[in-house]
């Protein structure tokens, strides 16, 4: 045994040596690729929400309810109905496109961009659901409550997002802002920076 036990202790010194040589290379060769990460990162969140920012662009712009008896200051009428309906409709066809364009916007590169695309589908869908709660309704509601029915489609068509209120609404956060700041299609880019820029530069 006491012969055997230098041979053992030399053994334990050279096993400790290559593990330390081994385990210092590894080391190094984690930060070498971090320099590039955060750079594809910022750029894959910019495509992205110039993609999600866009996604309303399928609700057309002119999309409204009309509303004659009031531009008329009069009460509503049997007439008004199939205005009402037929609205609701062109309605509920946009709010399919538009649900249809969201489909398309590529997987969020971080949590907080899926999250936020999981939302604005949310919020289509709900106001989907409503406007078609009213277009169920409508057939049947009493002529001179009409007026109701027209005041609240009105205001959730009028309030259905469009390109420019998406990073407002949805992308709040730090990263996703910024993003949105470099994205054309949610009002950024470098001609929207350049007069904060310019701002800050006189000083």
């Amino acid at each position: 045994m006491p012969r055997n036990a230098p041979a053992a202790l030399a053994a334990a010194f050279l096993a400790l040596g290559l593990t330390a040589c081994t385990g210092g290379g590894s080391a190094d060769d984690g930060p070498d690729e971090a320099p590039g990460t955060a750079d594809e990162r910022a750029a894959e969140l910019v495509e992205w929400a110039e993609a999600f920012c866009a996604a309303p662009e399928a609700i057309p712009t002119l999309l409204y309810v009309p509303f004659t008896a009031a531009a008329h200051n009069t009460p509503t009428t049997d007439e008004d109905r199939q205005p009402l309906i037929d609205a609701l409709a062109d309605a509920d066809q946009a709010l399919a496109d538009a649900m249809a364009a969201a489909d398309t916007v590529p997987p969020g590169p971080a949590p907080e961009a899926e999250a936020a695309l999981a939302q604005y589908r949310a919020d289509l869908e709900e106001t989907r659901g409503t406007l078609a709660e009213y277009a169920e309704i409508a057939p049947v509601y009493a002529s001179a409550d009409l007026e109701g029915l027209y005041m609240l489609a009105g205001m959730d068509v009028m309030n259905l997002p469009y390109s420019l209120m998406m990073a407002e609404t949805y992308l709040t956060e730090p990263d996703l802002a910024e993003a949105a700041a470099n994205a054309p299609a949610c009002g950024g880019g470098p001609g929207a920076e350049e007069p904060s820029g310019s701002a800050s530069d006189s000083t």
